[in-house]
């Protein structure tokens, strides 16, 4: 009869693994077919695109639904030891945690890195652009061991770069979140040397020309307006100026704009300074 009941025993809890298999079996199943339904609706999308602005909404979209599938799996494993856990003796679980400990002490870094992504899935999702001491880049996708960047230059310019940094890394390093797409705010800061023989007009004349010029060629934003320049709410620019190693007055206009007017706003400010410079010719001739 004993033996009986431990054959009965024996054959319930295979068939309880066996249950447990199959589930993450057809759960692993259902997962690969959504990531390449949205892969292929990806694929489809991008034929579409066309501007900087649709590539970022695109790409985002798409690497958001693989970071929750992602997710989903991370969770489905968690479950799914768990429940092993439950299912099987003390004394063979004893035994896998001696070998987790030699696993741990093998893979530190990894084991560093799994605990940390729940720190990073936290504080950062994908679509933030970020820097981690010299790289650079916006996040693609955060896994269990590592965080994927796309890289990108300092004026939010895609560079081809891919760069994979492990998530314990996020959590140890010096990192900063900043705001380079392409419907966000870049500060600006152009310079302009000042010289009596180059614009023949005295330094204070100059300044209040320029200030007359920006007054009225750049906008005025409120606080909801600036991103995270706040102290440009309320000004449209900031004006600086200082000697340079040379003993010239070095001029610095800054003001913040979005990407797709940067490149109109700094040529005007330029032909207006080009001008004054042009205005000085010609009082030369006239003389």
């Amino acid at each position: 009869m004993i033996d009986i009941l431990k054959e009965v025993s024996t054959i319930a809890g295979v068939l309880k693994g066996s249950t447990v298999v199959a589930i993450i079996a057809l759960t692993e199943i259902v997962l690969w077919f959504l990531r390449a339904r949205a892969h292929r609706a990806y694929e489809i999308s991008k034929k579409d695109v066309s501007n900087l602005a649709d590539v970022e909404a695109v790409s985002i979209t798409y690497f958001r639904k693989r970071q929750i599938l992602g997710i989903v799996r991370a969770c489905l494993w968690l479950f799914a030891i768990l429940l092993a856990a439950l299912l099987y003796d003390v004394q063979t679980f004893s035994v896998l945690a001696l070998a987790l400990g030699a696993l741990v002490i093998i893979q530190k870094e990894n084991i560093n890195s799994l605990f940390a992504y729940f720190f990073v899935l936290s504080n950062f999702k994908v679509g933030d652009d970020i820097r981690v001491t010299d790289l650079l880049g916006e996040i693609t996708r955060i896994s269990p061991l590592q965080t994927t960047l796309s890289g990108k230059e300092d004026n939010g310019e895609y560079n081809g770069q891919r760069v994979s940094i492990p998530n314990y890394k996020l959590l140890l390093e010096n990192v900063r979140v900043q705001e380079l797409k392409s419907d966000t705010y870049r500060r600006i800061v152009l310079k302009a040397i000042y010289t009596h023989d180059e614009y023949k007009v005295d330094f204070g004349e100059f300044i209040q020309k320029i200030r007359a010029f920006l007054d009225e060629f750049l906008p005025k934003r409120n606080l909801n307006q600036v991103g995270n320049f706040r102290s440009f709410a309320g000004s449209q620019y900031k004006i600086n100026f200082d000697y340079d190693e040379d003993g010239r007055i070095v001029v610095r206009i800054a003001f913040i704009s979005r990407p797709h007017d940067i490149v109109d706003r700094k040529e005007q400010i330029i032909e207006f300074l080009e001008g004054m410079r042009g205005r000085k010719a010609v009082a030369e001739m006239e003389k």
